[in-house]
């Protein structure tokens, strides 16, 4: 089984998100929420700085500064929030059934990892792949890739949970079962790629899963 994390195990994109909009409204531009979603799950894209300055027609004047006024907003308000409903309970339902667990993530590895030992999760996953690791984020198949042969399982047999639409294409790449749990900042996503979808990882069961990938 392997897992993203953004969004997944823990909603850091709503916080990078809101902290962002707040920054091009401060300079009198509106974040275009169509454009943030694009780039959910993807490693790959534009720094929203970019596309600011873009909007501004001029380089912000202490861009550093901003970001990290911007980053400190952000951090706050994503260590506030708790672990996404049914995560420690399908997390557990693996561990019980002898499933191998991994996580698969866009974001590098001091981000998810320092957010897993914080919220107590980290020795849940026998390994995490990050953007780090490889040489192309998703919708690439490598991250999914990299997480299955480093847990020996077979694609085949393996199943990827992802909020996003990059994610659960990378999943399928991978040749992965892939499941699609739109919330938060994907609810309004296209998940037509995904071989299941649920509003929640707390509608999923390990047996059901195992029916998933006979």
């Amino acid at each position: 089984m392997v897992f993203d994390f953004d969004g997944l195990i823990l909603d850091t994109e709503t916080p990078a998100f809101t902290s962002t909009a707040a920054v091009f409204a401060e300079h009198g531009v509106e974040l275009d929420p169509h454009w943030w979603l694009s780039i959910i799950g993807v490693a790959d894209h534009p720094h929203w700085t970019e596309i600011l300055e873009e909007a501004l027609g001029r380089p912000l004047g202490d861009r550093d500064a901003v970001v990290t006024a911007r980053n400190l907003v952000k951090n706050a308000e994503t260590e506030a929030k708790p672990v996404q409903p049914g995560v420690v309970e399908l997390l557990d339902g693996c561990r019980d059934a002898g499933v191998g667990i991994a996580i698969a993530s866009s974001s590098h590895s001091p981000w998810v990892c320092g957010h897993l030992e914080r919220l107590g999760l980290i020795d849940r996953f026998s390994f995490v792949a990050t953007r780090d690791l490889v040489a192309a984020g998703k919708p690439a198949p490598d991250l999914f890739a990299l997480a299955v042969s480093q847990l020996g399982a077979e694609p085949a047999r393996s199943i990827g949970i992802d909020d996003s639409p990059a994610g659960v294409a990378s999943a399928k790449a991978a040749g992965l079962t892939a499941i699609g749990v739109p919330g938060g900042m994907t609810a309004t996503a296209d998940f037509a790629g995904a071989d299941l979808v649920v509003p929640s990882v707390a509608d999923l069961d390990v047996t059901d899963l195992f029916d998933l990938v006979r």
